[in-house]
This record gives C-alpha cells, structure tokens and sequence, in this order.
C-alpha cells in the first residue's frame, strides 16, 4: 500500500498512564519496528478521539471506537475480534484483508479523479 502512495498513519491511545508516556511512547515503536514491513506507516498519533484525526479509511478492533467512528460518519474496517461481533459493516480478520480493502478503495477513488 505504501508503495502505491498509501499514506499509513497509526492512531493509538496507549497514553493512558500518567507519568509513562515516554515509556509508553517507546514501547509502541518498538513494537512496530519490530513489525518491520508489515505495516509501513508514516505516521504515530496518540489520541483517544481518533474521529479527530484525519484518515480515508479507519482499521479498528474496539468497540467504543468503532461505534465512536460510525457515529461520526467514519468509513471504518472493522478488524474482527470474539468482543466486536455486534458490529456491522466491513471486516478484516488479517492485514491481508486490511490491504485488500484499502486497495480497492484507493482504486476507486482514482477513478473518480
């Protein structure tokens, strides 16, 4: 995705824990550059209010977010877990399914340019 221009942010509210952001900061690069090509993204965003942050297409597996997504008219894909089942609208089991799905809508859209 990122090959073909996809700009990949990653928007996390880990900052939970006042007096360990830093720690926490740290953990989650590390986390992700262990992931290493996996998810190539170019941005990291701590925010609890991830309707705030501009994205295309939101990837989520929590229920409070993606229900605070959709209320806010978000396009969101769902990553499916055994506590998210409720939810309806598209779904992800893998990154493969993530990609699959970003693509096809990255596809779309330069059609419609």
């Amino acid at each position: 995705m990122s090959d073909a221009g996809i700009h990949i942010r990653i928007i996390t509210h880990r900052l939970i824990i006042k007096g360990l952001h830093a720690q926490i900061a740290a953990d989650t690069v590390t986390s992700l550059e262990q992931q290493g090509d996996t998810i190539p993204y170019r941005d990291l965003v701590f925010s609890g209010l991830k309707h705030q942050v501009h994205a295309d297409v939101y990837v989520d597996d929590a229920p409070s977010v993606i229900s605070s997504l959709q209320k806010h008219g978000k396009d969101v894909l769902i990553y499916t877990q055994n506590y998210n089942t409720d939810f309806g609208g598209p779904r992800a089991s893998n990154w493969s399914d993530v990609e699959n799905h970003v693509m096809t809508k990255f596809e779309d859209w330069q059609k419609q340019r």
